[in-house]
């Protein structure tokens, strides 16, 4: 494995740990929020004796809460990490890695954005490949679309930059 793959599987792990992370941290909110609401409800019923239509009020407004704080604190997460829901992503990984480590900064960040200028240079490589190679190939300059791909080979010849490339 080189090592863009080992540092893109280290921040895939990171990515799976954080959202474990924030998963642990919902369901201890979830379930402390839930615990002192519902004792507000019980002490609210205890002391105000309420009627039947207000007892049910409080019961469907409880079910409600308790529904609204799961979603957030568990459900919401517990997409995250298994990409059910949009979350962070390899640089946004990368910059909380970041800011926790002041001595790793923003490298990581740049390594990924160069891999991405590496992958269109090589595109860009290739495009001048093709064209050169469809103005040498057939006669009168017209290439032919389906044999380009056939004449790439993954190497770029050296002499492809130089001066004077796109001269019959």
């Amino acid at each position: 494995m080189d090592d863009l793959g080992y540092i893109k599987k280290e921040l895939r792990g990171f990515i799976k740990k954080y959202y474990l992370n924030e998963l642990l941290k919902g369901i201890i909110l979830f379930f402390s929020i839930w615990l002192l609401y519902f004792i507000l409800a019980l002490l609210i019923e205890h002391f105000f004796w309420l009627s039947p239509p207000y007892r049910s009020i409080l019961f469907w407004f409880c079910i409600i809460v308790s529904a609204g704080l799961f979603f957030r604190f568990v459900i919401i997460p517990v997409a995250k990490l298994f990409k059910l829901s949009g979350g962070i992503d390899e640089y946004e990984a990368s910059r909380i890695i970041g800011k926790h480590f002041p001595e790793v900064g923003d490298q990581l960040v740049n390594v990924l954005q160069l891999q991405i200028r590496h992958e269109k240079t090589e595109l860009l490589q290739r495009g001048f490949y093709i064209f050169y190679n469809s103005h040498h190939l057939h006669s009168g300059g017209i290439p032919h679309p389906l044999l380009l791909p056939a004449k790439y080979n993954g190497n770029l010849p050296n002499h492809l930059f130089s001066n004077n490339t796109f001269h019959h």
